[in-house]
């Protein structure tokens, strides 16, 4: 998966494109051309926005709004891909954006709010997709945007990595979990209901179990290690003050509920601990403003090396994590150019990146940065700035997907009925190809479960008999 400043925008000839408010029909269809659409109106009495050829809401929406778009792709097609911008944001707790197909059937993920649709591409069955944008009266942000509509390919469903199953008592079976689309791209967002559980080919009651996730995040630890290039071909070029500040919002936006190492590399052997993890935003920015002061000690750029090193510590400070805590990380690589050092060769550096089981974005500035090299150690993102003017929009995409990819993680927990014997749990959602299934032992379980029991007495310890 790989996400760049510029987008395509193409995809298909627009063979129609109307914006549906209640009581109002306003549009236009323009035949096979792909011309996009002219002037616009909405049922709130607000201006248009500007748009292309794709569907998008103003930026930002009103409040007190609701409009539908409807755009169709020119063929006939089993499923298109519909890509988000990675600004699309609403507010998170009530402002929705619902993505359907012709028939008014929710995409996996909808609604979405917050930024849970940033960057995403929605798998849409058919050629038509409808997108419903509806807000309350107050707060809003920068809404949506679509950048490319194509036909999909033969993937369909969804993928499940079981990363841990546990059983509680009295009757409690707690699963943790990544979700990704077919692509693999992180599946964030969910609600409980949306997945379906079995045991022995018998769907579990969802409201007779309690299914819900599980809510005490001390049973779940998220990481991020950000390593920056600080050779110096980034502080003679006066790029380092632009680099503090996409670096300080990168911080700022994910923050929240995670901790945060920062680490610095040139041509030396080992890379430069600037901020240990820390979920001290404080402490974080102001280690990033000190680099103003950073003297260069090596000019070369060991970046093979640091991606090396980076995934050992990431490693290191998942292990040190109390027992039982449900542990996530990512590494975010920032660099100019490409391996001078010769340290490490790049085959080590892309090896240890799709060896790992943590999360690896690469972030690039320039022409002089070997593109291919980037995405092959970026297996989960690679972000290109060709000019240092784009660097914040590029990290602000990487933060989008680490947020993303934190969000695909669950902990669903449930109450389980069985009382004995051994049961076979498969787990899937609702409506989509994709399980995962889980053998566990029910002998001991009683019957007084409720959801106050999803989290064990001792916090995070697994107390599995």
């Amino acid at each position: 998966m790989t996400r760049s400043l510029a987008y395509r925008r193409g995809g298909g000839a627009l063979i129609g494109y109307a914006m549906l408010v209640p009581g109002l029909l306003v549009g236009c269809s323009t035949g096979s051309d792909g011309v996009g659409p002219g002037s616009e109106a909405n049922g709130n009495g607000d201006p248009p926005a500007e748009q292309g050829i794709f569907p998008e809401s103003a930026h930002p929406y009103p409040n007190s709004y609701y409009n539908e778009w409807t755009y169709t792709l020119s063929g006939d097609h089993d499923a298109i891909e519909v890509t988000f911008d990675p600004q699309t944001e609403t507010e998170s707790c009530c402002d929705r954006v619902f993505v359907t197909d012709v028939n008014g059937n929710n995409v996996v993920g909808s609604p979405f709010t917050g930024t849970s649709l940033s960057g995403v591409t929605a798998i849409v069955p058919g050629s038509t997709v409808r997108i419903v944008l509806d807000t309350d009266s107050t707060i809003t942000r920068w809404g949506f945007r679509v950048t490319e509509v194509s036909p999909a390919g033969e993937c369909t469903g969804v993928r499940f990595e079981l990363l841990d199953a546990q059983t509680l008592p009295p009757s409690v079976v707690r699963l943790y979990y990544q979700l990704e689309t077919c692509r693999g791209e992180p599946l964030p967002g969910l609600d409980a209901d949306v997945f379906l559980i079995t045991e022995d080919d018998q769907e579990v009651s969802l409201f007779e179990s309690d299914q819900d996730f599980a809510p005490d995040s001390r049973c779940f630890g998220l990481s991020t290690i950000l390593l920056l290039d600080l050779s110096g071909s980034i502080v003679d070029s006066e790029s380092l003050p632009t680099l503090q500040q996409a670096a300080t919002a990168f911080i700022e936006t994910i923050a929240d509920e995670q901790t945060i190492a920062i680490y610095t590399f040139d041509g030396r052997a080992t890379m430069q601990r600037l901020t240990d993890f820390t979920d001290d935003v404080e402490e974080l920015i102001s280690d990033v403003d000190s680099l103003s002061q950073y003297v260069v000690v090596d000019e070369s750029t060991n970046l093979n090396g640091a991606v090396v090193e980076g995934l050992t510590i990431l490693d290191q400070e998942l292990v040190t994590l109390d027992p039982g805590v449900l542990s996530a990380g990512a590494m975010v690589v920032f660099t100019d150019g490409t391996d001078q050092a010769a340290r490490l060769d790049d085959d080590s550096a892309v090896s240890a990146a799709s060896e790992s089981p943590h999360s690896v974005f690469t972030i690039g500035l320039g022409v002089e940065v070997d593109e291919d090299h980037l995405q092959a150690v970026g297996k989960d993102g690679t972000y290109i700035a060709e000019e240092v003017t784009e660097l914040q929009s590029v990290f602000a995409e990487a933060a989008a997907a680490i947020i993303a990819t934190a969000d695909s993680y669950y902990v669903l927990a449930y109450c389980s009925p069985k009382r004995a014997g051994t049961h076979e749990l498969d787990l899937s959602v609702r409506g989509e190809a994709g399980s995962v299934a889980f053998d566990f032992e029910a002998d001991g379980f009683t019957g007084g479960c409720s959801a106050d029991d999803f989290v064990s007495d001792s916090g995070c310890e697994d107390d599995t008999p």
